[in-house]
């Protein structure tokens, strides 16, 4: 029996399959607007032909704060919060126009991926964690100590 849930931006149970199973109807997840890779699981509502990732269909309804780029706790919108049906995420600074994380004390907005995005990683050849850095430093500077090249602010 394949995995089902309840996901509050869709009126019907959602039912876990994989692309091929829907018969051509899923192009892209109504979460996130991106298109499906033929080879991953998805959850789906045959019926309606709304279908979504499983990472945006599993989505935690809240974050904690994060002292790296935010302090309050961040709630799941199915939808943005702002009359135009957009919003500007402050991580990536690209525009989004569904699932999102938001905070309605400051209009902080995320995509739910860059908010999931790791904090440090791991380099070959690097003995310490990197942290990643949503803004640039009080420098202004945004050059990359790896490879030397400017990054985009």
């Amino acid at each position: 029996m394949a995995a089902r849930l309840q996901h509050g931006s869709h009126a019907h149970p959602l039912q876990q399959m994989g692309v091929s199973e829907t018969n051509g109807r899923a192009t892209s997840c109504r979460a996130c607007g991106q298109p499906f890779a033929s080879e991953l699981a998805l959850f789906g509502c045959r019926g309606c032909g709304f279908f979504l990732h499983r990472f945006c269909a599993l989505q935690p309804p809240s974050l904690p704060g994060d002292p790296a780029y935010h302090q309050h706790q961040l709630r799941l919108l199915y939808a943005p919060a702002y009359p135009s049906g957009n919003f500007g995420c402050d991580i990536c600074r690209k525009v989004g126009s569904a699932l999102n994380y938001h905070c309605r004390s400051c209009n902080f907005d995320a995509h739910p991926l860059c908010a999931n995005m790791p904090r440090t990683a791991r380099r070959p050849g690097h003995e310490h964690p990197l942290r990643f850095l949503f803004k640039p430093t009080a420098a202004g500077s945004t050059r990359c100590d790896v490879c030397g090249r400017q990054g985009l602010r």
